[in-house]
């Protein structure tokens, strides 16, 4: 009996991917509230400061409201749970965009910075799988287009994330100068 009250309470296998996600968030978060304490803003322009505040407040956001879905994870459905990897991607946009915010400009941090600009690539392809995934939820997309479709998706989603580690190595899509500045590679067509 015991047994069989145990493996109710893991009906729903993917329940883990909420607080997942919320973890996931708040980690960002903090990591980026701390590097921007560590950082101080000294030598920031007005922009930068206030680009940097924007990333941090809305990581708060993705972070609260992952939190208000791990509150309610028992009635979790394919929806939510898509919602919450595309919040949990775009919250991964939101970090690496501060972390490059904050080693934008400084050469002894060239690496960072490439790194995090990898990061930011890898999120973004992410964010853009799970945005496909949640607008087919949220559609009720059936039948013929929707397999066709995300056949499509697949098929293009593995090669975008093998290319992205490649840009470490060559600068497919963008470079730095010799400040440590991103530069974005342009198509010459």
């Amino acid at each position: 009996m015991k047994s069989v009250a145990k493996s109710g309470q893991f009906r729903n296998r993917q329940q883990w991917i909420m607080p997942v996600c919320f973890g996931l968030s708040l980690t960002f978060t903090l990591i980026a509230i701390g590097l921007c304490m560590a950082r101080h803003f000294s030598g920031m322009s007005n922009g930068t400061v206030f680009s940097l505040a924007a990333d941090i407040v809305s990581l708060c956001v993705c972070t609260v409201l992952l939190y208000a879905m791990t509150q309610n994870r028992k009635s979790m459905s394919e929806y939510s749970r898509t919602f919450s990897l595309l919040v949990t991607a775009e919250a991964g946009v939101l970090f690496s965009d501060a972390v490059w915010w904050l080693v934008d400009g400084i050469g002894e941090l060239r690496f960072c910075n490439v790194a995090v600009n990898v990061l930011n690539y890898l999120f973004t392809t992410i964010l853009i799988f799970y945005f496909w995934r949640y607008a087919v939820n949220a559609l009720e997309l059936k039948g013929r287009f929707r397999r066709i479709a995300d056949i499509i998706m697949n098929i293009l989603f593995v090669p975008s994330i093998l290319s992205i580690p490649v840009n470490f190595f060559f600068p497919l899509f963008s470079a730095l100068t010799a400040r440590a500045s991103i530069t974005v590679n342009r198509c010459s067509c």
